[in-house]
Protein backbone atom coordinates (compact mmCIF):
# COMPACT_ATOMS: atom_id res chain seq x y z
CA UNK A 1 0.00 0.00 0.00
CA UNK A 2 1.21 3.49 -0.84
CA UNK A 3 0.03 6.69 0.77
CA UNK A 4 0.04 9.85 -1.34
CA UNK A 5 -1.30 13.34 -0.92
CA UNK A 6 -3.00 14.92 -3.93
CA UNK A 7 -4.62 18.24 -4.73
CA UNK A 8 -7.05 18.57 -7.64
CA UNK A 9 -7.50 22.17 -8.77
CA UNK A 10 -10.62 23.70 -10.34
CA UNK A 11 -8.69 24.39 -13.57
CA UNK A 12 -8.34 20.64 -14.21
CA UNK A 13 -4.78 20.23 -12.97
CA UNK A 14 -3.61 17.88 -10.23
CA UNK A 15 -0.50 17.64 -8.06
CA UNK A 16 0.40 14.35 -6.35
CA UNK A 17 3.03 13.99 -3.62
CA UNK A 18 4.43 10.60 -2.61
CA UNK A 19 4.83 10.53 1.17
CA UNK A 20 7.97 8.43 1.09
CA UNK A 21 10.33 6.71 -1.25
CA UNK A 22 11.30 3.05 -1.03
CA UNK A 23 15.00 2.48 -0.18
CA UNK A 24 16.85 1.08 -3.19
CA UNK A 25 14.16 2.23 -5.63
CA UNK A 26 14.33 5.34 -7.85
CA UNK A 27 13.36 8.63 -6.19
CA UNK A 28 9.92 9.93 -7.28
CA UNK A 29 9.39 13.64 -7.80
CA UNK A 30 6.06 15.31 -7.10
CA UNK A 31 3.58 14.24 -9.77
CA UNK A 32 1.84 16.73 -12.04
CA UNK A 33 -1.07 16.14 -14.37
CA UNK A 34 -4.67 16.74 -15.32
CA UNK A 35 -8.18 15.54 -14.50
CA UNK A 36 -11.56 15.91 -16.19
CA UNK A 37 -15.15 14.90 -15.63
CA UNK A 38 -16.03 11.69 -17.46
CA UNK A 39 -19.63 10.77 -16.63
CA UNK A 40 -21.90 10.95 -13.59
CA UNK A 41 -19.63 10.99 -10.55
CA UNK A 42 -16.61 9.63 -12.46
CA UNK A 43 -13.43 11.52 -13.28
CA UNK A 44 -10.40 10.63 -15.39
CA UNK A 45 -6.97 11.42 -13.92
CA UNK A 46 -3.51 11.40 -15.51
CA UNK A 47 -0.27 12.44 -13.84
CA UNK A 48 3.46 11.85 -14.16
CA UNK A 49 6.31 11.56 -11.66
CA UNK A 50 9.93 11.92 -12.77
CA UNK A 51 12.18 9.11 -11.50
CA UNK A 52 15.84 9.63 -10.54
CA UNK A 53 18.66 7.54 -9.16
CA UNK A 54 20.96 10.06 -7.55
CA UNK A 55 21.26 12.88 -10.07
CA UNK A 56 20.51 10.61 -13.05
CA UNK A 57 17.03 10.69 -14.62
CA UNK A 58 15.89 7.10 -15.26
CA UNK A 59 12.34 7.57 -16.53
CA UNK A 60 8.82 8.35 -15.44
CA UNK A 61 5.93 6.91 -13.54
CA UNK A 62 2.65 7.56 -15.38
CA UNK A 63 -0.57 7.03 -13.45
CA UNK A 64 -3.94 6.84 -15.24
CA UNK A 65 -7.05 6.47 -13.09
CA UNK A 66 -10.82 6.47 -13.22
CA UNK A 67 -12.22 7.69 -9.91
CA UNK A 68 -15.81 7.92 -8.67
CA UNK A 69 -16.62 10.54 -6.03
CA UNK A 70 -19.10 9.50 -3.33
CA UNK A 71 -22.42 11.37 -3.09
CA UNK A 72 -21.27 13.19 0.06
CA UNK A 73 -18.13 14.40 -1.76
CA UNK A 74 -15.90 13.27 1.11
CA UNK A 75 -14.45 10.08 -0.38
CA UNK A 76 -13.63 8.58 -3.74
CA UNK A 77 -12.48 5.25 -5.11
CA UNK A 78 -11.52 3.73 -8.41
CA UNK A 79 -8.96 1.91 -10.48
CA UNK A 80 -5.57 2.93 -11.84
CA UNK A 81 -2.78 1.76 -14.08
CA UNK A 82 0.74 2.65 -13.00
CA UNK A 83 3.09 2.58 -16.01
CA UNK A 84 6.85 2.66 -15.49
CA UNK A 85 8.43 4.38 -18.49
CA UNK A 86 12.01 4.67 -19.66
CA UNK A 87 13.42 8.15 -20.51
CA UNK A 88 12.01 7.82 -24.07
CA UNK A 89 8.56 7.08 -22.53
CA UNK A 90 8.47 3.44 -23.63
CA UNK A 91 6.42 1.32 -21.21
CA UNK A 92 8.62 -1.06 -19.23
CA UNK A 93 5.91 -2.43 -16.95
CA UNK A 94 2.23 -1.71 -16.20
CA UNK A 95 0.78 -2.33 -12.76
CA UNK A 96 -3.01 -2.16 -12.24
CA UNK A 97 -4.54 -1.39 -8.88
CA UNK A 98 -7.26 0.28 -6.88
CA UNK A 99 -7.31 3.65 -5.16
CA UNK A 100 -9.31 5.14 -2.30
CA UNK A 101 -9.17 8.75 -1.18
CA UNK A 102 -10.53 10.92 1.59
CA UNK A 103 -11.00 14.67 1.32
CA UNK A 104 -9.14 16.82 3.83
CA UNK A 105 -11.62 19.26 5.33
CA UNK A 106 -11.89 21.70 8.18
CA UNK A 107 -14.28 20.45 10.83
Amino acid sequence: MFINLSTAHLDGTIVNFPTGNIPGEPFLSAGVGVWRHFAGSEFLVLFYHAMHVGDTPVGYQRVRATVAVARDGKTSSGTFTNDILDPAENVLVSIPGTVTAKRIALD
